[in-house]
Parts: structure tokens; C-alpha cells; sequence
């Protein structure tokens, strides 16, 4: 029995684990216009009109899309940082936990119920 909760717990901590990085995507830049797509349009000034209008959503695009600098830092000691193993080992103990105490009061509910029987039902408190 103990044996499947570890399992399910090293399984649930193995599954969120790459979910919980603070890592923050680089932002993709936004594709140049090529010279072949500026030559194919008809003429010189539908081609500005284009090249201008692809100009103003690159702008657009990149102030909306500011990059986002990270600082990273090291441990101090270049060794184990203790807060976060800390933290890193409470959300799988706390899962187990739950579930041991889930399966303990269940069990009790189970047992009570084994001796007593069922509770009966209140018939007043239903609309028959």
C-alpha cells in the first residue's frame, strides 16, 4: 500500500517538476521582409505602400515584444541552495501526506460504518 503512494508521489513530482521552471521563453524575432517579396508587387507604389505598412507592424510588433532579461544567479557556496531543495522536497511530502491521511479517514469511515451499519436516512429532511 505504501509502496503505491511512493510510486504515485515520485510519478506526480517527476511529471510537475519540468512544469515548475522560472525560466522565461526568449522572445522569437519577428522575420525581415525578403527583396523577392518586395519585387513581386506590380508597382513602385503599391510596393512602398507594402514596404511601409510592414515596417509600422515590425515596430509594432517589437514594442509589444520587448525582450525580457533574466539575471541568474548562483548558489553562494557554488554548492546546494537549501531553500529550494527545501521547497522542492515539501510539494511531494505533502502529496503523501494528503493521500495518508485521505486513506486514513476513509478506512476509519469504512470501520465505523462495519460496526454501526449505515446511518439511516432522514426522511424529514428530503421531499419525498
Amino acid at each position: 500500500m505504501l509502496d503505491r503512494t511512493l510510486i504515485l508521489a515520485g510519478a506526480i513530482a517527476a511529471v510537475a517538476a519540468p512544469g515548475a521552471s522560472a525560466r522565461v521563453p526568449d522572445a522569437r524575432p519577428m522575420p525581415t521582409p525578403s527583396a523577392a517579396s518586395c519585387a513581386a508587387a506590380p508597382s513602385s507604389a503599391l510596393a512602398e505602400i507594402a514596404a511601409r505598412r510592414e515596417s509600422i507592424a515590425t515596430e509594432q510588433w517589437q514594442a509589444a515584444n520587448r525582450r525580457t532579461i533574466v539575471e541568474v544567479s548562483q548558489p553562494s557556496g557554488g554548492g546546494l541552495d537549501l531553500p529550494s531543495a527545501a521547497i522542492g522536497a515539501a510539494v511531494p511530502l505533502t502529496l503523501v501526506l494528503i493521500e495518508v491521511a485521505g486513506r486514513w479517514v476513509l478506512h476509519r469511515r469504512r470501520e465505523h460504518e462495519a460496526v454501526q451499519g449505515p446511518a439511516p436516512l432522514d426522511r424529514g429532511a428530503w421531499p419525498v
